[in-house]
């Protein structure tokens, strides 16, 4: 697929995706009206909460790279591991619509880093209909997406850096309107779904030779306190406190990952495939 060609797919994928919006309700323009949190920001944000979100930020982003050492050596791409493009429109509460943001927006910088150029932008008009819902419209714009796709193919971990930024400074526009919560969620379906691709495509064996990259999966999983902690500020919000819920059924395995130092074998890394298979399909 040419340049010229991906950039009118994603001019389409724009209008296409402000057309579903705008037609949700009888032809009228239809958004879920943002929950306002009553709270003062200095005193319920821990001091530890930036801390603690720039380590997840930063386990994402590596997932990126991890996502290019993957393909380099040879893993095969799978669409079907993608989250349905359909979902995106069913996503009906801000919860639901925090956490797909984060798993799409994942999914793109895995379909990018393979050059799957329709994928990418199947999933980035999932990105436009989540971020419309929260009030994010500036966030996911034209020129960004001109950005990804003008991206040398020998780029691709750029590209998916393109995402990552764009993916924190809609964490910081949640946070400037008051939204940590969302914030909070958002990060937590980017960590899942980043996990769940990487064991996804390691489980079949071969990445255990690779010194760098069992340690960058290591790494994602070693977040999992990160998010946790995040959560925990949260203590007296119904969202948060549910998601933590479903996040401990995966403590077993994940603090079993944990433990190896990053010497896993085949048994460990299968074990937490299993495990965070099914807590995406809880949760999404």
């Amino acid at each position: 697929m040419n340049l010229n060609t991906v950039k009118k797919l994603i001019h389409l994928a724009i209008v296409g995706s402000a057309i579903v919006i705008a037609t949700g309700c009888g032809g009228e323009e239809h958004v879920e009206e943002i929950e306002e949190i009553n709270y003062d920001r200095d005193s319920v944000l821990a001091a530890g909460y930036e801390e603690e979100l720039v380590n997840i930020r930063s386990s994402i982003q590596e997932s990126s790279h991890l996502y290019q050492m993957i393909s380099e050596a040879g893993f095969s791409y799978d669409n079907s591991l993608l989250n349905s493009e359909s979902k995106a429109s069913g996503y009906s509460t801000n919860k639901q619509k925090a956490l797909g943001l984060g798993v799409y927006c994942s999914d793109v910088s895995y379909s990018t880093v393979y050059g799957q150029s329709q994928d990418a932008l199947n999933g980035l008009k999932s990105v436009f209909i989540l971020a419309k819902g929260l009030g994010l419209d500036g966030t996911f714009d034209e020129k960004l997406l001109s950005e990804l796709a003008e991206s040398g193919s020998d780029s691709t971990v750029n590209k998916a850096n393109v995402l990552t930024k764009t993916y924190a400074k809609a964490e910081r526009q949640m946070h400037s309107n008051d939204r940590a919560r969302l914030a909070t969620i958002m990060v937590v379906g980017g960590w899942v779904e980043g996990l769940f691709l990487s064991t996804s495509a390691l489980k079949s064996g071969g990445g255990e030779s690779n010194p760098t990259m069992r340690l960058s999966l290591w790494n994602h999983a070693f977040s999992y306190k990160s998010v946790i902690q995040m959560l925990n500020i949260f203590k007296d919000n119904a969202d948060c406190q549910a998601l933590k819920v479903e996040l401990e059924k995966v403590k077993v395995p994940v603090y079993a990952m944990i433990n190896t130092q990053g010497k896993y074998n085949p048994e460990h890394l299968s074990a937490l495939h299993e495990a965070v298979k099914e807590l995406r399909k809880t949760i999404l």
